[in-house]
């Protein structure tokens, strides 16, 4: 994730913005040196359009700048572990989604010929590819579980 500074150099920098004034009337505020010094840091509403300017998710804004200020060094260490968590929860949806939305490999042709190569070696063969395509389904699916239970604490 990146830092404050970070998101507010990337936001001038996507829209052209010269200077923090600029980016500070984009965002509506009067001033960002409260910000860039740690004083105070944006509400949710300024992180979502500071996150729309710097195209980033505006949760894992909203999410980090909680967590700079929280004060307890135990409650931000708890926040993280929920951020990573999701973040652990989301990858492995993704991926499911994207192996249930793939289209199913073509069928594999008979009578494979056995590796030529000397020091090459066929690892697995099948006449039914749609056995592979299964198995990885499989793997994903259980990817996602385990990355569910986690965040859930299970």
């Amino acid at each position: 994730m990146y830092t404050l500074d970070q998101v507010l150099d990337l936001a001038k920098a996507r829209n052209d913005i010269k200077s923090d004034r600029g980016l500070a009337r984009e965002l509506g505020i009067a001033n960002l040196a409260f910000y860039r010094n740690g004083m105070t840091y944006p509400s949710d509403a300024t992180c979502v359009r500071l996150a729309a300017l710097a195209d980033l998710p505006p949760q894992a804004l909203i999410a980090a700048v909680h967590i700079m200020k929280e004060p307890d060094g135990k409650v931000r260490e708890i926040y993280k572990q929920w951020m990573d968590q999701a973040t652990a929860a989301g990858l492995a949806f993704v991926f499911a989604l994207g192996m249930l939305s793939a289209p199913a490999p073509a069928a594999a042709s008979t009578g494979q010929q056995a590796a030529s190569t000397p020091g090459e070696y066929i690892l697995c063969q099948t006449d039914d590819a749609q056995s592979v395509y299964v198995v990885l389904l499989r793997i994903a699916i259980t990817l996602l579980a385990a990355a569910l239970m986690a965040a859930l604490g299970l």
